[in-house]
């Protein structure tokens, strides 16, 4: 990560759980909320950016291996399926249990004229 993104930008984002939100209930423990609560955090976070940058989203595997995100969906009660692109060749989806999701996120420079690509969240009607 670039330097000039300061560490304490990055905690700013970093989502906090208050109120209503904190009291886990069976309901609160759905993937279709931690989804919903990721998508907010992304959103607020993808809204922030500058021009010249972009948020990189990154599902890390129990080898340690990581996964670039570029969708999320979910099937309750409680797995998470991220949709990535590795190599920006080969399409995969990588299912994983609500409760061993590990991500990491990453602010990147791009060039001014690149188009900036929003992580997709698929949600079940």
């Amino acid at each position: 990560m670039d330097d000039s993104i300061s560490r304490s930008r990055m905690k700013t984002y970093m989502p906090t759980i208050t109120g209503k939100d904190a009291s886990l209930s069976q309901v609160n423990n759905l993937a279709s909320t931690f989804v919903e609560r990721l998508e907010k955090w992304i959103r607020e976070a993808e809204n922030s950016l500058k021009p010249d940058e972009r948020l990189v989203l990154k599902v890390i595997l129990h080898n340690d291996r990581e996964h670039q995100v570029s969708n999320v969906s979910y099937q309750n009660p409680n797995l998470i399926a991220f949709h990535c692109i590795d190599d920006l060749v080969t399409e995969k989806t990588i299912l994983v249990h609500q409760s061993s999701v590990q991500l990491v996120y990453s602010i990147e420079k791009i060039d001014r004229d690149t188009e900036k690509e929003q992580i997709g969240f698929i949600h079940q009607a």
